[in-house]
Order: C-alpha cells, then sequence, then structure tokens
C-alpha cells in the first residue's frame, strides 16, 4: 500500500522538476521552449507616438517694402560729352526766312554752326552750355526808294556765343524732357550794307533766333532721347530685377526682387553735377533655394518722387529658412550618444516642422536603460527665439510634446527623458552671425561698380544689417532683415571698359 502511494508521488516530483527546466521567466512570464529565441526576448519597446495635432502656421505679415533712393548724377565732363554729340553742325540753317518788313521787305538765308566746344557750368541750380558760333547770312532786300522800286543782296557775317540754360527732367513715359531756353550773345554783330550805310541786324536776327530756338532744342532733345534709349535701358534693367541674384554658395543664398515703382525728380545742377534722387519700391527677400522663374511685369510710369526722400537704403528683406536647412545643420552637428542610468539613447535622425507658432523637432532614437530597450519617435515642441546678443536661433520653453511624454514613461524609458531634451535642445541652435555677415557682404559687392547699363554704374555700401522678426511658416523660419547704407549711380562714357554686371 506504502509503495503504490510512493510511486505516484515519486512520478510528480519528478515531472515538476522536468517543468521547471523546461521553463524560464522573462519579465515575469513563463517561457517554454519551442517559444520565443533570445533575440525576441531583447526586441526593443516601440515608442507609441505620433506628430502633435496639425495647427496652421500663423499667417505671414505683409512684406515690408524697401526703398533705394539713389543720387543719379552726371558730370559737367560727361554732359559736355552728350551735349557734342547732340549738338551737330548745322546748328540753324534756314532759307528765305521773312527778317523784317518795316522798310521794305529783307529776307535771309540764315546758317549758325558751332566753332569750338561746348563750355558747361552747373551752379547755383542753374545748368549752363555755352558754344561759340559763327553766322552767315545772305540777306535779300527789295522795296521802293523814292517810288523807285529797288533791290540788293548782300552777305552778312557775325559770331557771337549760344547760351542754354536748361532744367532737364524725365517724363512719366521716360522720355528726357530739356525744359531749356537759348539766347544768342553777339561778339561780332552782323550789319547790312544797304547802298552805303550800314544798318545793324543783330536784333533783328536776334528775335528770329529767339522764335525758332524751341526748334533747336527739340532737336537737341530728339538726339539725346534716340542715342541714350532711356526708356529701352529702363525696360530692360526693370526686367533684370526679376532675375534672382546669387548671394553665395556656401551656405547657397538667393536674393528676389519685385520692383513696384520707380521715381524721379528733376535734375538740379550744383557742384558741378546734375544731380537727381531716383527712387526705387520693391520687395525683397533672401531664400535658401534658386526661386522658380517669374514673369516681369511691365515697366510702369515714372511715379511722383516721395516729398523729403534723401539718397540711402532701407532694405526690408523677407527671408525664409527651410525645414530642410535646419534639418541639415543639426544632422552636421553631432549629437553623441546619451548616457543614462543604465544604458544610453542615442539620436539616429531628426527632422522640423512647424504647429501654430512652435517648430516641432521629429527625433528618431533607440536606446536601452533599466528597464529594457527602446525605439521609435520622440517629438520635442518649443518657440523658435532669435538672440542678439549671440546672433542664434534657439528653441525656448522646450519640451517634449504630450503624447511623447506618455510614450516614455508607458516604456519605462522616463530616466532617459532629461537628458534626451537636454542634449537635444542645446544642438539645436542655429548661427546667423555668418549668414548675415555673408549677406551683407554680398549685397555690398553687388552695389560697388555694378554697371547697370552700358553707361550707368552703380556705387555703395551697407552699414547696418539686423534680423527685426522671426516667426514659423509653412515651410520653414521666417526672418525679416532690415538694412541699411548708401548707393548712387553716376553717368559714365568708358563703356567698353569692365565694371559688374
Amino acid at each position: 500500500m506504502k509503495r503504490s502511494i510512493a510511486l505516484p508521488l515519486l512520478f510528480m516530483l519528478l515531472g515538476a522538476a522536468a517543468f521547471l527546466l523546461s521553463t524560464r521567466a522573462v519579465d515575469g512570464l513563463p517561457t517554454f521552449w519551442g517559444g520565443e529565441t533570445e533575440q525576441e526576448e531583447s526586441a526593443p519597446d516601440l515608442l507609441d507616438t505620433a506628430p502633435p495635432e496639425d495647427v496652421p502656421p500663423q499667417p505671414a505679415p505683409p512684406a515690408a517694402e524697401s526703398f533705394i533712393s539713389v543720387p543719379v548724377y552726371v558730370t559737367a565732363e560727361e554732359a559736355l560729352a552728350m551735349l557734342e554729340e547732340a549738338l551737330v553742325n548745322p546748328l540753324y540753317d534756314i532759307k528765305n526766312e521773312v527778317v523784317d518788313r518795316s522798310f521794305g521787305e529783307t529776307m535771309a538765308d540764315l546758317l549758325l554752326e558751332k566753332t569750338g566746344r561746348v563750355a558747361v557750368s552747373f551752379s547755383k541750380g542753374a545748368a549752363d552750355f555755352f558754344l561759340p558760333f559763327r553766322f552767315s547770312s545772305m540777306v535779300s532786300w527789295k522795296g521802293n526808294i523814292l517810288g523807285i522800286p529797288s533791290s540788293t543782296r548782300n552777305e552778312i557775317l557775325g559770331a557771337g556765343r549760344l547760351h542754354l540754360t536748361m532744367a532737364p527732367a524725365l517724363d512719366k513715359d521716360w522720355r528726357l524732357r530739356l525744359n531749356g531756353s537759348a539766347r544768342l550773345e553777339w561778339t561780332r554783330s552782323p550789319t547790312l550794307n544797304l547802298f552805303g550805310q550800314e544798318i545793324g541786324i543783330a536784333s533783328l536776327l536776334t528775335d528770329l533766333f529767339n522764335r525758332r530756338s524751341g526748334e533747336l532744342l527739340a532737336r537737341a532733345e530728339e538726339e539725346i532721347n534716340r542715342s541714350a534709349e532711356i526708356r529701352e535701358h529702363a525696360q530692360r534693367e526693370w526686367a533684370g530685377l526679376y532675375e534672382p541674384i546669387p548671394l553665395g554658395s556656401d551656405p547657397e543664398l538667393w536674393l528676389s526682387v519685385t520692383p513696384l515703382s520707380l521715381a524721379m525728380p528733376p535734375f538740379s545742377a550744383r557742384d558741378g553735377r546734375l544731380t537727381a534722387v531716383a527712387g526705387l519700391k520693391c520687395l525683397l527677400s533672401v531664400t535658401a533655394e534658386r526661386p522658380a522663374p517669374r514673369e516681369p511685369n511691365p515697366l510702369p510710369p515714372l511715379a511722383a518722387m516721395p516729398p523729403n526722400m534723401a539718397p540711402g537704403i532701407l532694405l526690408n528683406v523677407e527671408s525664409s529658412i527651410s525645414y530642410g536647412a535646419l534639418a541639415d545643420y543639426a544632422r552636421s552637428v553631432d549629437i553623441p550618444e546619451i548616457d543614462i542610468p543604465g544604458g544610453s539613447v542615442v539620436v539616429k535622425d531628426v527632422r522640423f516642422f512647424g504647429r501654430g507658432d512652435r517648430l516641432v523637432a521629429e527625433a528618431e532614437i533607440s536606446g536601452k536603460g533599466p528597464g529594457g530597450a527602446v525605439e521609435g519617435k520622440v517629438y520635442i515642441m518649443g518657440r523658435p527665439v532669435y538672440s542678439r546678443d549671440d546672433e542664434v536661433i534657439r528653441m525656448e520653453d522646450a519640451d517634449f510634446e504630450e503624447r511623447t511624454n506618455s510614450a516614455l514613461a508607458k516604456a519605462a524609458a522616463w530616466l532617459a527623458r532629461p537628458a534626451l531634451l537636454k542634449q537635444m535642445t542645446e544642438r539645436m541652435v542655429w548661427p546667423l552671425a555668418e549668414l548675415r555677415e555673408q549677406t551683407a557682404a554680398s549685397l555690398s559687392e553687388m552695389l560697388k561698380g555694378r554697371r547697370v547699363a552700358d553707361s550707368l554704374v552703380m556705387e555703395g555700401d551697407l552699414s547696418s544689417l539686423s534680423l527685426e522678426s522671426l516667426s514659423v511658416g509653412a515651410d520653414g523660419l521666417r526672418l525679416s532683415l532690415s538694412l541699411g547704407g548708401e548707393v548712387a549711380l553716376r553717368y559714365g562714357t568708358d563703356r567698353a571698359s569692365g565694371g559688374k554686371k
């Protein structure tokens, strides 16, 4: 009887021992032979996270207009060259012009030719040109002397100086208007010898010339407009403003200009120059990628000049740093393996996007700690802020997104949270000093000695550049830059010489 009880008990004990030997505990749960492998035992927990709820970015504020107030000047020598080309001989050539009818009828062929170079004076608000000339005329007279029909024909010679006073300006159709007057100053007065009597006719010829001087000025004006092709130059330069301008290659930067209007008051004469302050109103933007081609708007009529426009530059540049560029920079800054109690965490990749006014960093992580292995994506949200002292953009008030916090807690990776947040936010800092300096240097270089037309050269410099605002946009961080400085245009007759174009 005892034997029959002992045998089943022995088999029960042997079976229990076999069961214990054939099982093992992982995290307190039994695993049977033929079940999970050693590799499956260490499979990491996958973080149950998701991107933050989609919140549209704040609307971009209206782009601030930029003003470039440019002194356009022409020196006396340059104006002289233009006028020499426009005033070609004969200056005045008319046939059978009635000179006088007070004593018979006097008719004349009149010829006026320049005999030397033009002298120029730009001072006290007046633009004066002096041209030496010679005068010759074949004068015919017919009338009655004591009831007897009589006639005579004489050649008359004279010399003097043609004095032109001008206030040149561009009209709204981009044509140069000389707005001038002309008068004769005789150095050798012409006289008519009539039957042995010398009759001075300088006043008669002067009155005649004054009545016809508008024709001379109109011809000079037409010739200057024909040769200068002001509207054609302006149209080409206006269209050229729509071409993106490379500012740098490392990093790649492009300047886009959207011109709005152009204005120019009449020229003023002072200090040996004809000067006018031209004004360009435009929108500017700087991007890290080459902008798409744009169709230029037609050249607008020349606008009225705003009052009290002083020479200089006030540029408000709308710029952006794409989320891709932010990620590229963050990847270039090595984030070391982050030590935590009982293990470590590695950041494998990172990307950025916006949610409302917040910048979001999506980091792909993997690691192992006392609670086991974990991997997945975590989301950090913060406000992008620009530090003027350090000239950097960094994330402030940064923290893990709510669902990420919960996932880290559930995965027993909570111990990694503070170290991971600290290491990542310390490396999410984007320096702007080099970008600012390169933008200013590139724009300054673009302004120096740049030939904007065959005979117009730009000279200028930027003295300041600052970041005025920073916000989260749909495709990246929006930056508003403000620039100040000086610029001028000069007319250069050395059309074949070098110069940046």
